[in-house]
């Protein structure tokens, strides 16, 4: 799929602006609540301690994703269910698992794919307009039948997305979220479900190309410095 030109205004809306560090301290998630507010942001994504919080700051201003089983995917599939529910109590409109990627690895499938689908239908029963994406950890699969596999499982538990990096795994390069790591995922899933580009990928111009050859849809990170430098004539020809 090739898109027409996008404004600033619908890229920031399929930006998930991430304030996932391990010390964020109230001052920070306030500025984080703010900007998703002042740049348009589709989602701010945080820890589901401050889901609360944040939604109780922006009201109806701005929308809370939160991280479930983040960053490390090893939580007990009960442990995992408990949180999307606590999450979405607290006003979480989007959810971002993360794979059990030891399991996964181990080559136990049946494992994967009982626990994804579990937390799928488990959301899908309690708010069905919850969208819910997996952390299928790409830098861990460095076969492509890994890649393979991993996004048939997502697919197989009736996620909407997937997402290719938690930004966690020892990827000093980034590759994980390239343009390259990224045509790959469209091509092994097709138009069956959507994607998210999580991490940090080399420029604004390489989020456009993404969205415009790839249809990936959604951004988790931090551009406000590119948006900044970018200013409004970047958005005249994109």
């Amino acid at each position: 799929m090739y898109h027409a030109n996008v404004t600033r205004e619908e890229f920031c809306k399929m930006v998930d602006h991430a304030l996932l560090r391990q010390c964020n301290p109230i001052e920070m998630l306030d500025q984080f609540c703010d900007d998703t507010v002042k740049y348009g942001f589709g989602s701010l994504c945080i820890f589901p301690c401050d889901v609360a919080y944040a939604k109780k700051r922006m009201g109806d201003r701005g929308e809370v994703c939160a991280v479930i089983g983040y960053p490390m995917g090893a939580n007990t599939t009960e442990t995992k269910v408990f949180e999307a529910l606590q999450a979405i109590d607290d006003g979480a409109k989007e959810l971002d698992f993360v794979m059990n990627i030891s399991r996964f690895m181990d080559g136990d499938d049946e494992y994967v794919r009982n626990e994804l689908t579990r937390c799928v239908n488990t959301v899908k029963a309690k708010k069905p307009s919850v969208i819910v994406k997996i952390i299928i950890e790409v830098y861990w699969l460095d076969k492509e039948e890994d890649l393979k596999r991993a996004c048939e499982l997502v697919i197989a538990s009736g996620a909407d997305y997937v997402k290719q990096a938690s930004g966690y795994a020892p990827d000093p390069y980034h590759n994980t979220c390239g343009l390259e790591n990224m045509a790959k995922l469209r091509e092994i899933c097709g138009d069956r479900i959507k994607l998210k580009s999580a991490g940090v990928p080399d420029s604004l111009e390489q989020c456009i190309r993404m969205y415009k050859e790839y249809d990936i849809d959604k951004f988790g990170g931090n551009f406000i410095e590119w948006l900044d430098e970018a200013g409004e004539a970047f958005w005249k020809d994109k």
